[in-house]
C-alpha cells in the first residue's frame, strides 16, 4: 500500500488447490487468514475476491448454460469440479466467502465474476441486501445475464446499479503482436457488451445458444457500472 497499491486481490487457489500440511483445503474463511484481512480492512483498502466458480464448473459440459464455460473447462479440466467429487463443493465455496464477509463486516470486498452467483441474480441480490460493503465485478459472466430472463436481469441492474463494476477478464502481455491482437479483441469484447446493456437490439452470441435482447439501460446507469463505480468502489475516490 504504501508503494501505491490500490487493493489485494484473493483467488480461487483458495477453497480449490492450497491445502495445509494435514492436506485439508484452505478456504478463505480460515482463521489463519483473519489477521490478513484485519489488516485491509484497517488500511481501508478493498479486498478483489475470486473466490469459487461458475455453478457451472460443477455440472457436465453438457448440462452448462453457456458456451464459454464448456470451453473453458474443457481446457483446463483441474477445474472442473464435476470430475474432482472430493473437493470442496460450490455451495462451500460460496459459504466460506459469505462468512468471511460476516466476520469482517467493515472490509469492501469486490467480488470478481459476479462473485460466483452468476447463476440467479436473486441469489446475487440476497448478498448485496445483506453485506452492504460488498459489490461485484461482471468480467467474463456478462453472458449470463443473457441466458436468464431480461426483465428480471433488467430490474435487478436498475435496482444495484451502484454495486456493478463493468469489467473484461482479457489479458494483456508486452509483445508487440499479442499486444495488438489483445487491444482488437478487448475493443471488439467492449463493442458487444455495450450494445447488449445500451440498446434493446436482438444479438447473438458466441457464448449463447439462441438469440437474446438487450437491456437498454439509462445514461446514468451505464455510467454507473462503466466508471462511476470503480472509482467508488476499487480506486476509493470521494464521489
Amino acid at each position: 500500500f504504501a508503494r501505491g497499491a490500490i487493493a489485494v486481490k484473493v483467488w480461487k487457489d483458495f477453497g480449490m488447490e492450497i491445502r495445509d500440511r494435514s492436506g485439508a483445503f484452505v478456504m478463505i474463511d480460515d482463521p489463519r487468514l483473519h489477521g490478513l484481512f484485519d489488516f485491509i480492512e484497517s488500511s481501508g483498502k478493498p479486498l478483489v475476491a475470486h473466490i469459487g466458480e461458475p455453478r457451472n464448473c460443477w455440472l457436465p459440459l453438457e448440462e452448462m448454460t453457456v458456451n464459454n464455460d464448456r470451453r473453458y473447462f474443457k481446457r483446463h479440466p483441474e477445474y472442473h469440479m464435476y470430475l474432482h467429487p472430493d473437493y470442496p463443493g460450490y455451495d462451500a465455496q460460496i459459504a466460506s466467502r459469505d462468512h468471511l464477509l460476516e466476520k469482517h463486516p467493515g472490509l469492501t470486498m469486490i467480488g470478481a465474476h459476479l462473485g460466483s452467483l452468476e447463476y440467479d441474480v436473486s441469489e446475487l441480490a440476497k448478498r448485496l441486501d445483506k453485506y452492504p460493503r460488498f459489490c461485484v465485478d461482471m468480467s467474463a459472466r456478462i453472458c449470463h445475464f443473457q441466458v436468464q430472463d431480461r426483465n428480471k436481469v433488467r430490474a435487478f441492474i436498475e435496482k444495484y446499479q451502484d454495486r456493478l463494476l463493468y469489467a473484461t477478464d482479457s489479458v494483456f502481455t508486452d509483445e508487440q503482436t499479442l499486444w495488438q491482437a489483445a487491444r482488437e479483441r478487448l475493443h471488439d469484447t467492449w463493442q458487444q457488451d455495450w450494445r447488449y446493456f445500451s440498446t434493446d437490439a436482438e444479438m447473438t452470441s458466441a457464448n449463447v445458444n439462441g438469440s437474446f435482447r438487450g437491456l437498454a439501460l439509462s445514461m446514468p446507469v451505464l455510467e454507473k457500472i462503466y466508471y462511476t463505480n470503480a472509482a467508488r468502489w476499487l480506486l476509493q475516490e470521494p464521489l
